[in-house]
């Protein structure tokens, strides 16, 4: 009997070792509030409900932390704990949309709220790193704060233009800002000093931010019925590049394969780019000097990349020579007025030189006469250079 039961009794033990439950409880929260939010039908929901729901889950967020702690600290579970501080990570970016829906209200309680929620957030990001052990890593920390920044300002950014619309200019330019967040990891990482390998988890509160990010603003492009242009995927393009900086070798991709990815991906951003609707035209001048365009732009930050990806050790050079070549480009004379220059450089000479021209033959043989003395005091030159030879 019992060596009947013992597959049964096998599989239990196996089922309770994976404790699923954790991982069952929090897709019950986020299913939960996606239900009570009416999230599958964009139907708002009254304030109130909207603030007992984040205290609600601000609740569960401090009981989870709380009980890594319990397990990591006293226990010493490190595997349950961990799975507790990965599942609290989906909460602390918003996952559940439920400040985003507060945010967009025009009163004074979406920017609170989020104020208050951002607060939190730096103290529960403070007490996980401090359970973790990990006390020194304050490149992460202040860049997982960047990040939950712009997930909770971009709403509210947003909700606050005067006509309740928002222009694909505005959602470009929210795009560069998701773009240029691993540009600010890297910054982070050189003004602090970052260990070479990290740990899964802090890869994990580094990058999970950064999707949810994207998925906030493209959340908010069905919000306010904004299309999505092609030139807005270059953004992204270039940060997968310069993520994959960082890319270290495998089995499936060798150093070379990496090499070609991060080398094709801003090519195919300056090809996305290369439309150049109108709409996403920024002037800064009124004289028409300073006008950037999709490819204008993505090509600026294709040059920057490619310096700083095969060519670190002249950064500095590359960003000055850069920066000379735009403002020739910029304020610099055009292709016709370069060429115009050109062709009345080349009708002075090609005058002065038909002037200084003998036209007689004994103006040919009197610069004959010279050329002769001219080229046997450079052949004399030459020879008294040389040192003797025995």
């Amino acid at each position: 009997m019992a060596a009947t039961l013992s597959p049964v009794r096998s599989l239990a033990r196996s089922f309770l070792d994976s404790n699923p439950f954790y991982l069952i409880s929090a897709c019950c929260m986020l299913a939960g509030c996606v239900a009570l939010t009416n999230s599958l039908s964009w139907v708002s929901i009254p304030t109130p409900n909207l603030l007992i729901l984040i205290f609600t889950l601000n609740l569960y967020e401090a009981a989870l932390i709380a009980l890594a702690a319990y397990l990591i600290l006293v226990r010493a579970l490190r595997r349950d704990g961990l799975m507790l501080i990965i599942l609290e990570l989906f909460f602390l970016i918003d996952v559940t949309f439920l400040v985003s829906e507060i945010a967009t209200q025009k009163s004074w309680i979406g920017p609170t709220i989020a104020i208050i929620t951002y607060c939190a957030a730096i103290i529960k990001l403070a007490v996980i790193l401090r359970i973790l052990g990990l006390r020194h890593l304050f490149a992460q920390f202040a860049f997982i704060l960047i990040q939950l920044a712009t997930i909770l300002s971009l709403p509210i950014i947003f909700s606050r233009h005067p006509d309740g619309s928002v222009s694909p200019l505005s959602f470009y330019i929210a795009w560069w800002i998701v773009g240029l967040m691993p540009v600010a990891y890297e910054l982070l990482t050189k003004l602090f000093p970052t260990p070479a390998s990290l740990s899964r988890t802090i890869t994990t509160y580094t990058l999970l931010p950064w999707l949810s990010l994207v998925a906030h603003l493209a959340i908010l492009h069905y919000v306010y019925d904004v299309p999505f242009f092609g030139a807005m995927a270059a953004p992204l393009l270039l940060a997968l590049a310069m993520t994959l900086n960082r890319a270290q070798p495998t089995r499936l991709f060798s150093r070379r394969d990496i090499v070609v990815i991060r080398t094709l991906l801003p090519l195919a951003a300056l090809f996305v780019s290369s439309n150049t609707p109108a709409a996403l035209t920024l002037i800064l001048d009124h004289n028409g000097h300073l006008i950037f365009t999709t490819l204008r732009l993505t090509l600026i930050a294709t040059y920057l990349e490619f310096i700083y990806f095969f060519g670190s050790a002249y950064w500095i050079p590359g960003v000055v020579l850069g920066i000379l070549i735009a403002l020739a480009a910029a304020y610099g004379p055009t292709i016709d007025q370069l060429e115009n220059w050109t062709q009345a450089a080349w009708t002075r000479l090609s005058t002065l030189i038909l002037n200084i021209l003998p036209t007689t033959q004994i103006a040919w043989g009197a610069t004959g006469v010279v050329a002769a003395f001219i080229f046997l005091a450079l052949g004399a030159a030459v020879s008294l250079r040389r040192s003797p030879k025995s």
